[in-house]
């Protein structure tokens, strides 16, 4: 389930260092929100599992209110379905958004 598919989350997540080490201070990484369609920044995040959430909760909302209102039937072929992503094990997903919304 990636932004290749028609199924992907726009809202992607970007790390970067928010400051360079000094004096033996370790580095500061945030992770970053925005949506991938527009550019719009949607929030900075201090972990990456608050980032991968607030992904999931954007993508959320998102099919909720906009694509399901749209497309009434664009979640119908997932149905029963296993769905795989590129997130990491135990974070939060947008595919796990699909499926419950899909079987809802």
């Amino acid at each position: 389930m990636d932004r290749t598919s028609r199924w992907g989350n726009p809202w992607v997540i970007r790390r970067r260092l928010e400051n360079r080490p000094v004096g033996g201070q370790p580095a500061r990484w945030r992770w970053d929100v925005e949506n991938s369609e527009t550019g719009h920044f949607e929030r900075s995040c201090e972990s990456q599992e608050e980032a991968h959430r607030v992904a999931a909760e954007m993508f959320r909302e998102w099919t909720l209110e906009w694509w399901l209102a749209a497309d009434p039937g664009v979640l119908g072929p997932l149905r029963g379905r296993d769905l795989a992503c590129w997130c990491g094990p135990g974070l939060p997903c947008h595919a796990d958004v699909l499926l419950e919304v899909a079987n809802g």
